[in-house]
């Protein structure tokens, strides 16, 4: 009797303590979705993008799968993406900064599409596509427009309606591309605007338009034949530059050019040192390397750096002296300032920009340089030169760093 008695009083017990357990218990609250907001509120708690939040909104769960993998404001990036970058899943990206998001942009890399209306202030005047950008042609960047308060979608340039290069302010007529009337040899005129474009200032028959296409003169009447500048035999129409007589190259034999053009006879097209016009004196041919019987094919005047040549770089002047070669030149001397004990030299290569060129580019091979005896430095090198002012700039590797020298004679 005494067991049966004790048995049931633990027993009775055991159901107390449950259910004071019970009526102590806490109900964690549920949010399926991760959005940080309760099941018992969400309209939707599969979906952690409804409700819709604002930017800047915070209380999601990032480590929630579900809210991880959603996409909130559809640019492409998942919401768990953005947090670990920084930026914000509830607002799309906008890679281009014009305000509008990748998703519907037309094109996310070009700030000024879609284009705005005067007054658009959506934009992101710190993203550097967009402040680079010039949206209304104006001539003036956005970010500039920005700084000194105007529109950077309303155009400050001068209004000139019909592209005669007069202001309409100060125009007799601003739809008549050819009043106020102009002199001959006028080129301030607009050649794209279709309003000029059309018109014929010069009353010859030919439209401002097609002089322009031709090369002759819109405000010439006796000025019709298309013309050829540079009298190298091919026309301003289909001539690459029509004031460059070597423009485009010809082969040797060539003999359309026009020997009477002064631009045609100063130039070297062969790029041997000896003009068009000499060669054709001399008899010899204006198109073929080495007509001057140099027994060099390079084109380039390597006279103008010999002897005594100056450095300058960073503030301080070295010396050198130049001996040229057919296309080369070698330096002997510490130009390079490396404190040489000894004269070492450098070995300079030219390319010209194109045949008969005075411009180009320069090499120093890697090579060695003689400074210290039976340890020579190792040298290299490159840059650019102009034949015409005598100049070489070349940047060359000083132990692990890039210094540019200015080479120039010493006259």
């Amino acid at each position: 009797m005494k067991r049966t008695f004790y048995t049931f009083l633990i027993l009775g017990f055991l159901v107390l303590s449950c259910n004071k357990s019970d009526d102590n218990r806490t109900l964690r609250p549920i949010d399926n979705d991760g959005d940080g907001v309760l099941s018992d509120v969400d309209p939707d708690e599969e979906n952690p993008c409804i409700p819709a939040q604002n930017a800047g909104y915070d209380e999601y769960f990032a480590t929630n799968d579900v809210w991880a993998m959603a996409d909130c404001d559809n640019d492409g990036i998942s919401n768990g993406e953005e947090d670990s970058n920084g930026t914000d899943p509830y607002v799309p990206e906008d890679n281009d900064g014009d305000g509008i998001g990748a998703d519907v942009d037309e094109d996310d890399n070009d700030p000024c599409i879609p284009a705005q209306e005067a007054g658009y202030d959506g934009f992101d005047v710190t993203n550097e596509a967009w402040a680079e950008a010039d949206c209304d042609d104006d001539d003036i960047t956005n970010a500039l427009e920005v700084e000194i308060g105007t529109d950077p979608y309303v155009s400050d340039a001068p209004i000139d309606e019909d592209g005669d290069g007069v202001e309409a302010s100060e125009d007799v007529d601003d739809n008549d591309p050819c009043l106020p009337a102009q002199g001959i040899g006028y080129d301030l005129f607009d050649s794209e605007n279709t309003i000029w474009a059309n018109a014929d200032c010069d009353s010859d028959g030919l439209s401002n338009g097609e002089e322009v296409n031709q090369g002759s003169d819109p405000y010439d009447s006796t000025s019709t034949e298309e013309v050829d500048n540079d009298g190298d035999g091919v026309l301003f129409s289909i001539d690459d530059d029509d004031f460059n007589a070597c423009v485009p190259g010809q082969e040797e034999g060539y003999n359309g050019f026009d020997s009477d053009n002064d631009t045609w006879s100063a130039a070297n097209c062969d790029g041997d040192s000896v003009n068009n016009g000499d060669e054709l004196l001399a008899g010899t041919d204006p198109y073929k390397f080495d007509s001057d019987g140099s027994d060099c094919l390079s084109p380039v005047n390597t006279e103008v750096w010999s002897g005594a040549l100056n450095g300058l770089a960073e503030g301080f002047e070295t010396s050198g002296v130049g001996v040229p070669g057919c296309g080369e030149l070698t330096i002997n001397g510490d130009i390079f300032d490396f404190g040489c004990d000894i004269e070492p030299s450098a070995m300079i290569v030219f390319t010209p920009e194109f045949g008969g060129a005075t411009n180009g580019t320069v090499e120093i091979a890697e090579q060695d340089y003689e400074c210290f005896g039976d340890t020579p430095d190792r040298l290299s090198g490159s840059g650019t030169y102009d034949e015409i002012t005598a100049t070489m700039v070349i940047t060359i590797d000083f132990f692990g760093d890039d210094i540019t020298f200015t080479i120039t004679p010493d006259n």
